[in-house]
């Protein structure tokens, strides 16, 4: 079922900068509230009172590519973990962030029907706990920079939130033909 847990898929630095870049995107819907999000400011004291940022970029989709300076570092990551941990990819088909909060009803899915096709989902959300991700009948804890590679005809889901967390539990997945 599962191909590999990958703790620490890239080093916290790398993480930190492509957290900071999804945040930042002009795809990515910022504020809903009035007093801003700053993710610098954030990840130097995550104890201050923040809004909430909103979810998601689909970087890339197909030959569709929405976000340039985001897919360009996007893919860099993914080559970076499929380098260091030997995966044999054939074609990169997509690109999607994803974010959930808290009391958001999250939905089993599988990402593609096919054999050949398979799926890494990486960790970005610093200081979050008591979440994880499920893949079929397995649990994985979320941790900052955890990357977990599976098939992507295998049904798979986020466990609910339990803590209010100012940060979306941000996960990137990549989905790919080997």
């Amino acid at each position: 079922m599962i191909h590999k847990i990958i703790d620490q898929a890239i080093p916290d630095y790398i993480a930190k900068v492509y957290l900071k870049q999804i945040m930042e995107s002009l795809h990515w819907r910022i504020n809903r509230g009035s007093n801003g999000f700053n993710i610098t400011e954030y990840l130097n004291d995550p104890t201050r009172e923040w809004e909430k940022p909103q979810p998601c970029i689909d970087v890339m989709r197909g030959d569709h590519i929405q976000d340039e300076a985001l897919y360009g570092y996007s893919r860099c990551v993914f080559d970076l973990i499929c380098h260091e941990n030997n995966v044999k990819v054939s074609h990169l088909n997509r690109i999607l962030v994803n974010a959930n909060y808290k009391d958001v009803p999250l939905t089993p899915h599988i990402d593609k029907d096919k054999d050949n096709w398979q799926s890494m989902v990486l960790f970005l959300t610093p200081y979050m706990k008591n979440t994880g991700l499920q893949v079929g009948k397995k649990t994985i804890p979320y941790e900052f920079g955890r990357c977990v590679w599976f098939d992507s005809k295998d049904l798979h889901t986020a466990t609910p939130l339990v803590e209010d967390h100012v940060l979306p539990r941000i996960t990137v997945a990549f989905m790919f033909e080997v």
